[in-house]
C-alpha cells in the first residue's frame, strides 16, 4: 500500500498523532488478520471465539475491496488531521496488480455504515458472543492502548461504565 496524505492542520503534535494511529492501525490492528465477508457472520465468529484476528468486509476480500476499506478507514481514524488523498494497494495474491484510488472516486459497497468510518481502531461488527454463548469477548477500540488520544479532546465525558451484578435465583 501507497499512502499519498494531505495535513489539514498546522499542529505537529495532531499530525504526528495522526500518522501513528494510521501505523498501529496497519501494522497492529491489521496485523495477521482474516479478511472475510460480513455476510459469513457465523465462520467470522467462530474464528474470533478461536483467537484469531477477524476483518469483516462487506464483500469478498479482495484487493480492490481492502483497499477501498483502507481509504475509508484511515481517514476515519485521523479525524480531520490529515486527508488520504490516494492509496494505491497490490499484492502477491492479485499478481502484482495495483489499484489506484483517489479523493472523490466512488467508494461502492463502503458507503453503507459501518465499522470502517468509526475512528477507533475496530475491524468488524462481530457480536462478540461464540459458539458457546456463554464465552463473552469484550473489545475495547479505544486508542488508549496505544497512547494514541488528541490532546485537544476530553475523553472523561466519553467514558462507558460496565456493571455486572449477582443474579438471586429466589428473585420474582
Amino acid at each position: 500500500m501507497a499512502l499519498e496524505l494531505c495535513t489539514a492542520t498546522q499542529d505537529h503534535e495532531q499530525i504526528n498523532v495522526a500518522m501513528a494511529r494510521i501505523k498501529a492501525f496497519v501494522y497492529s490492528e491489521l496485523a495477521d488478520t482474516v479478511f472475510i465477508n460480513q455476510q459469513d457472520a457465523e465462520r467470522a465468529n467462530i474464528l474470533e471465539v478461536m483467537g484469531i484476528n477477524v476483518t469483516t468486509l462487506p464483500e469478498d476480500p479482495i484487493d480492490q475491496i481492502i483497499g477501498l476499506m483502507l481509504y475509508c478507514k484511515i481517514n476515519a481514524v485521523v479525524e480531520g488531521r490529515m486527508l488520504v488523498e490516494a492509496l494505491d494497494i497490490s499484492s502477491f495474491i492479485g499478481d502484482e496488480v495495483t489499484y489506484l484510488y483517489n479523493a472523490g472516486d466512488p467508494i461502492g459497497p463502503f458507503q453503507q455504515d459501518g465499522w470502517w468510518f468509526n475512528a477507533d481502531t475496530s475491524h468488524n461488527e462481530l457480536s462478540g458472543i461464540g459458539i458457546d454463548q456463554n464465552i463473552v469477548h469484550v473489545h475495547t477500540h479505544n486508542w488508549n492502548k496505544y497512547n494514541l488520544n488528541w490532546n485537544d479532546v476530553d475523553y472523561s465525558k466519553t467514558s462507558k461504565t460496565v456493571a455486572f451484578g449477582k443474579r438471586s435465583d429466589h428473585a420474582k
